[in-house]
């Protein structure tokens, strides 16, 4: 379980990564298109584990299997957007809606996760 948890708080960093992008004065734009490329190679390095974590939640099936399957769909429809977003066929406030969403889903994650663990432990 803490290896999800630590990827769903991976997730969670993501998303306010991209809520911050978008909208910046133009002298920051620049700065602005290099971290969009760090996270989409920062997205590109860690599909491996994403599928990881896939595997490990489908052995617990249910809910954490559904909202962890949510969070890899999300990180990949957020990767796209960047995507766009480098050619400006996307405007900032459809990633940031898309990163709030990540956010929540990750957050859902998150407490399931640790409510499993928690009667796994037997504390709940």
């Amino acid at each position: 379980m803490n290896e999800i948890v630590d990827w769903a708080i991976d997730a969670k960093t993501v998303s306010w990564e991209v809520t911050m992008a978008g909208g910046l004065p133009t002298t920051d734009r620049v700065r602005e298109h290099e971290n969009v490329e760090r996270m989409l190679d920062k997205y590109k390095t860690s599909t491996a584990r994403s599928e990881y974590i896939r595997g490990i939640a489908l052995k617990f099936g249910g809910n954490l299997s559904l909202n962890t399957d949510t969070v890899v769909e999300k990180l990949d429809e957020i990767m796209e957007l960047l995507v766009k977003y480098l050619s400006s066929q996307v405007k900032p406030r459809i990633l940031k809606k898309c990163g709030i969403e990540l956010n929540e889903k990750a957050s859902d994650l998150i407490i399931e996760a640790m409510v499993i663990k928690n009667v796994e432990l037997g504390l709940s």
